[in-house]
C-alpha cells in the first residue's frame, strides 16, 4: 500500500449513521458494477467481506477511522459526466435534470450505434491508500480507454451541434476523465492522532492477508463487459434499501 495522504471524507459521516444518506445528484458512467466474479457460489462477494472483516478485527481503532464500502457500491468509475459534489449546485430544477441526462444519453447512443467491443477484464494491479480513500487500483487496459475515448467523443459531438441542446453545453464540459483505474473500497471518516501507525497496521494486515490466502480479490481478473451511464443521488454509487439510486439510465453491453 502506498500512502499519500490522508483525509477525512465529509460524505462518509452521513452514510456511517443511521440516518437519511445526504441528498446529492450527478451524472456517472461506469462498469465492473458489483464486480463480475459474480457466480452461483459468490466467489466474490464472500472474499470481499471476509478481508474487510480481516481488516476489521485486526487493525485497532479501523472502524473508528475508516469506511468500509459494502459490497453492492463498488464499482469502476469510466468517466464521471457530473460530479454529485456540484450537480446540486449547477443543475437545481428536476426538468434541467432530465435534460442533460437525455442529452447525454442521445450522445452516448449516436457514437456507440452500430458499434461493437469486445468483453475484456480488469486485472488488479495493486491495493493502494490514496487521499480520501482505499483503492484496487487496476492495470492499464486499452477497451477501457476505448471507451473513455468513445465518451469524450460524445462529448465532442454535442459540441459540435451545442446550438440544438436543452441544456446549456457548459454543463457537458464537466464530465472528468479518470486518471487511473481503480474501484474505491475505504474512504477515511476523519484524521486520527496515530494515523501513521493506523497506515502501518493496514499495511501489515493486507501483507498478511495476501500471503495466507489464495485470495481472488488480488489474483483474479474483473470482468469488463458492459459501461453504464447511472444518475447518482447518493454519495459513491451507494444504495438505500427500497430507494432508485444509482438509476440506470442507459447501457452499452460489449460483445463475446
Amino acid at each position: 500500500i502506498i500512502l499519500f495522504w490522508w483525509m477525512g471524507d465529509a460524505y462518509i459521516q452521513d452514510l456511517c449513521e443511521d440516518i437519511d444518506p445526504p441528498n446529492v445528484w450527478g451524472l456517472v458512467c461506469v462498469t465492473a458494477w458489483n464486480p463480475e466474479f459474480v457466480n452461483p457460489e459468490l466467489v466474490f462477494r464472500n472474499e470481499y467481506e471476509a478481508f474487510c472483516q480481516y481488516l476489521r478485527d485486526v487493525v485497532l481503532d479501523f472502524d473508528e477511522y475508516c469506511y468500509i464500502y459494502p459490497y453492492d457500491a463498488l464499482h469502476v468509475t469510466v468517466q464521471t459526466l457530473l460530479p454529485f459534489t456540484r450537480g446540486n449546485k449547477l443543475v437545481k430544477e428536476k426538468e434541467a435534470r432530465i435534460d442533460l441526462a437525455n442529452e447525454w444519453k442521445d450522445a452516448l447512443t449516436q457514437v456507440t450505434e452500430d458499434l461493437k467491443l469486445k468483453r475484456d477484464a480488469l486485472s488488479v494491479k495493486q491495493v493502494e491508500l490514496r487521499g480520501t480513500a482505499g483503492l484496487f487500483v487496476f492495470k492499464d487496459n486499452e477497451t477501457l480507454e476505448n471507451l473513455r475515448d468513445l465518451i469524450q467523443k460524445a462529448r465532442d459531438s454535442a459540441e459540435s451541434h451545442q446550438r440544438l441542446l436543452s441544456v446549456p453545453f457548459k454543463l457537458m464540459k464537466e464530465n472528468i476523465r479518470p486518471t487511473i483505474t481503480h474501484s474505491t473500497f475505504i474512504r477515511f471518516k476523519s484524521v486520527p492522532l496515530n494515523a501513521e501507525e493506523i497506515i502501518q497496521n493496514v499495511n501489515s494486515a493486507i501483507q498478511r492477508y495476501k500471503e495466507k490466502s489464495a485470495c481472488p480479490l488480488f489474483s483474479e481478473d474483473v470482468k469488463l463487459d458492459k459501461l453504464t451511464f447511472c444518475e447518482e443521488t447518493i454519495p459513491y454509487m451507494h444504495r438505500v434499501p427500497g430507494g432508485t439510486s444509482p438509476k440506470v439510465l442507459w447501457e452499452f453491453p460489449l460483445t463475446e
